[in-house]
């Protein structure tokens, strides 16, 4: 036996009236029918949307896809900072010797070619000779000469050899006066 609550102004779908506002509890089988069912009634209108369900369990993960290509090189980078500078090498072998140099031949022939020598105001060639000796015992002979080329200026030239003719040296100028 099935009851039905109805409340307020509800209405019966087994009997189709609209009932008062008092509560009513009745028995089916005070409706129940001895004659034929009667036909299917209309579909209902679509309900409201239900609440949204529980996410799913993740299933097992797919087996790895072959290896892609080689993709092509980047960009050459920024060059580094300079390194530390290396231990220093040994000692190179020496060099050949260089030409022998007697200090004494040299003061010697420097002495001869000092001689001093200077025109007169009417002379246009002066020839000027000596001697130089250094500490060693060293000896040169010298000369220079000297031309006027003009009112104020002269030109002169001078040379000196060692007396054991191993050595020479030489000298040219000019010299202008006012």
């Amino acid at each position: 036996m099935t009851k039905h609550l109805l409340a307020t102004t509800s209405l019966c779908a087994l009997c189709a009236f609209a009932l008062p506002t008092a509560a009513l509890v009745m028995s089916s089988s005070a409706f129940a029918a001895t004659g034929k069912k009667g036909d299917k009634g209309d579909k209902g209108d679509k309900g409201d949307k239900g609440d949204e369900g529980a996410n799913g369990t993740n299933g097992t993960n797919g087996t790895n896809g072959a290896d892609g290509e080689n993709g092509q090189g980047g960009a050459q980078g920024v060059a580094g900072a300079d390194g530390k500078d290396g231990a220093t090498g040994p000692a190179g072998p020496a060099g050949p010797a260089g030409p022998a140099f007697d200090s004494d031949k040299a003061t010697a022939l420097s002495a001869a070619l000092s001689m001093p020598v200077w025109l007169g105001d009417r002379e246009t060639v002066r020839v000027s000779g000596g001697l130089g000796f250094s500490e060693g015992g060293e000896t040169a002979i010298g000369a220079t000469g000297v031309v006027r080329l003009d009112k104020n200026v002269a030109g002169f030239a001078g040379g000196a050899v060692s007396t054991n003719g191993g050595n020479w040296a030489g000298k040219a100028g000019v010299s202008v006066g006012w």
